[in-house]
């Protein structure tokens, strides 16, 4: 199934457009809406593929917003999001055929997985979790420190300038463990003083180290850490 368009609607501009512009790889274009009129315009004039709507949405409401998606389009996956969770209001969306729901902060993670189930897609994301941890090789020398981490690897600030495709087995200085890695810098970008931003990616993990990292994601899950 090849998405096109995808509108986001809330009543909060700055989150309709966050909501957007996480969303982007899954679609060629993104359309932010702060109203239900703009909205229902949107939904006529592109025919989105996916639509993701606040339970606040007014000026018409949610759920009429809800029956024109259902009127005009035969195949759309309509997602609600919520601040405070409305019951009536969700059973009238239900009738509507929105029947997925999200609560704010919304979670590209958790909106990926509904479209990827729905529209039979794959989609590959991995939810970051905000954590500064120092980064050293193997031989001690300090790398840098970690913005954010997931089970596939890190966006980290090096202290000297990152290579594209350098590989590099490091130590992560967990809470009461270190944990020994190899990863792959994918991307990086330099920054004043000489280093740099750079997304890395781990490779073979596996064993020990595997059961390890996964163990400390799930804590920063726990803690409420993700980064939306």
């Amino acid at each position: 199934m090849t998405i096109s368009y995808m509108v986001v609607a809330d009543p909060v501009a700055e989150v309709a457009e966050r909501i957007a512009n996480d969303c982007s790889r899954l679609t060629e274009h993104t359309i932010a809406t702060t109203t239900g009129e703009d909205t229902i315009k949107a939904i006529k004039r592109y025919k989105p593929q996916i639509v993701v709507l606040s339970l606040e949405l007014q000026s018409p409401s949610i759920v009429e917003v809800a029956a024109t998606i259902r009127k005009q389009m035969k195949r759309c996956v309509a997602i609600g999001t919520y601040r405070e969770l409305s019951i009536p209001t969700i059973e009238q969306l239900k009738k509507e055929n929105i029947v997925e729901f999200v609560a704010h902060p919304a979670k590209r993670s958790e909106i990926f997985r509904i479209v990827a189930r729905r529209c039979g897609i794959q989609t590959r994301v991995h939810p970051r979790f905000k954590a500064s941890i120092e980064v050293h090789r193997a031989d001690g020398v300090l790398v840098g420190k970690t913005h954010n981490l997931s089970r596939e690897g890190m966006l980290i600030r090096t202290v000297h300038p990152a290579a594209v495709n350098q590989s590099l087995f490091v130590k992560l200085s967990l809470p009461g463990e270190e944990l020994r890695l190899r990863c792959r810098i994918l991307d990086a970008e330099a920054t004043t003083g000489g280093g740099s931003i750079a997304r890395a990616m781990f490779e073979q993990v596996r064993g020990p180290e595997r059961v390890a990292l996964f163990r400390f994601i799930d804590q920063l899950d726990q803690q409420g850490l993700e980064l939306t």
